[in-house]
């Protein structure tokens, strides 16, 4: 774990008004595309009405992790009934660096998170490299994609997102672990909004439906 007052959304959000800045978007204006935390993040910076950003896509990121959290909990429900002993079991003693933790999350991971075989090399490199220095992971998010008990678990951007004054498109997937419950308040909230789930995939429809996925994208950007 991090130091929490460190690593805030505050941080992030300021993180990318630097990029914004240096890239000098600023005067063509600009497109937002955040995925999963980056989706978190592109509704939270777009609530305070950036100056320049024309369009966001808000891509698998949840409105409410509250939400968040009992979607995935009605998720780890219908594994298969070992695993989820097995992640209940982990979770009750904190003994999340098991290998039987990390196999019962894999599960977890190829229904919910990715559903290809293999996984795309840039997506295994990420969660390498995440492995590699899960500080930020573990400090805002917690020790798995399920168990939220960082200080991301709290946090919610709907109450804010009546505030976003230009068009977004919602993307999530069908098997994705950010389901419908945590996506439909932005829906609710934000006035120029359009939707989109993926029938045949997860957290990464980037990935699983990428043709598709390219052409919904680039329809809402051109439009």
């Amino acid at each position: 774990m991090g130091d929490e007052e460190f690593w805030s959304v505050g941080l992030f959000i300021q993180e990318l008004e630097n990029l914004v800045v240096h890239l000098g978007l600023r005067q063509h204006g600009f497109f937002l595309l955040g995925q999963s935390w980056g989706g978190v993040l592109a509704g939270a910076y777009a609530a305070g009405r950036p100056a320049g950003l024309r369009k966001v896509v808000i891509a698998s990121g949840p409105s409410d992790m509250s939400l968040y959290i009992e979607g995935t909990r009605e998720l780890l429900n219908q594994l298969p009934e070992d695993v989820r002993k097995t992640i209940e079991e982990c979770e009750r003693k904190g003994d999340y660096d098991s290998p039987e933790y990390e196999e019962a999350s894999a599960v977890f991971a190829a229904r919910h998170v990715c559903r290809m075989d293999p996984w795309p090399q840039p997506l295994q490199d990420t969660f390498a490299n995440l492995k590699d220095d899960p500080t930020a992971y573990l400090t805002m998010q917690g020790p798995s994609e399920f168990h939220v008990i960082g200080l991301l678990r709290s946090w919610e951007g709907w109450s804010k997102a009546h505030l976003i004054n230009v068009p977004v498109l919602l993307t999530n997937g069908r098997f994705d672990e950010v389901q419908d419950i945590s996506m439909k308040p932005w829906f609710d909230k934000i006035a120029k909004v359009k939707w989109v789930t993926f029938a045949h995939s997860s957290h990464m429809a980037h990935w699983e439906e990428r043709e598709r996925y390219m052409e919904v994208i680039g329809d809402f950007l051109n439009g």
